[in-house]
This record gives structure tokens, sequence and C-alpha cells, in this order.
């Protein structure tokens, strides 16, 4: 059952577009996750503020794509402020929680990914 994605919202948005429209939506955010992960990692270990704000905003844009949850927004917004504040050693951390909330986010885009498929093989 998902847990930060608004299933209703979602099918409400794209389901004009098509199941295979709204699968290949989700498979270029998996794709292109691991990339802005890496670039902000980059940006941290390099103390690299305009790539840590790039990377941010590319995955911020992405995530708005699947209807922007609630936890999330709290979450990047507390990151940008640290970032602003030039302040790594909480930022590290913040970015840690960020990542153990993403890996649940993405569990629920497979779960719906996986119920279009189921939904278009009948």
């Amino acid at each position: 059952m998902a847990t930060f994605i608004d299933k209703e919202w979602f099918y409400d948005t794209y389901t004009d577009y098509g199941k295979e429209f709204m699968i290949d939506v989700i498979d270029i955010y998996l794709y292109q996750f691991k990339e802005k992960i890496s670039g902000i990692e980059l940006g941290i270990k390099n103390k690299d503020y305009e790539l840590l704000r790039i990377w941010f905003m590319k995955l911020k844009e992405h995530i708005k794509v699947f209807g922007y949850p609630q936890v999330l927004r709290e979450k990047l917004k507390a990151l940008k402020i640290l970032r602003e504040r030039r302040d790594f050693a909480n930022f590290e951390i913040l970015f840690i929680e960020l990542k153990e909330l993403l890996i649940i986010f993405n569990a629920d885009l497979l779960e719906i990914k996986n119920e279009l498929q189921d939904k278009m093989e009948l």
C-alpha cells in the first residue's frame, strides 16, 4: 500500500495519457534517480553549494510529478535552508534521512508501476 504517493491523485492526473505513459514517467524518474543522488553526494563531498542547488532543484521538480508529498517537501525545504546557511554537519544528517524517505517513495512508485502493468495484462 502506497505510503507517500496519493494514488488517487496520480491516477486522476495521468489516466488520460494512458497506462504506458504512466509507466514511462515512473521509469524515467527511477532511471534518473541514482544520477540525482550521486550529484547531491558529489556536492556534499566538495562542499559545492551551487552543485547542491542544481541537483536538489532537479530532484524536487521530478518529485513534483508525483504530487510532491508533504513529508518530502518539508525535508527538501529544511535541506535548502541548511544549504543556504552552509551548515554541512546538519545537512549531511538530514540528507541521509531524505534518502531513507526516498526509498519508501521509490517503493511506492514501483507498486504503482506493478499495478499498472497488471492492469495492462488483463
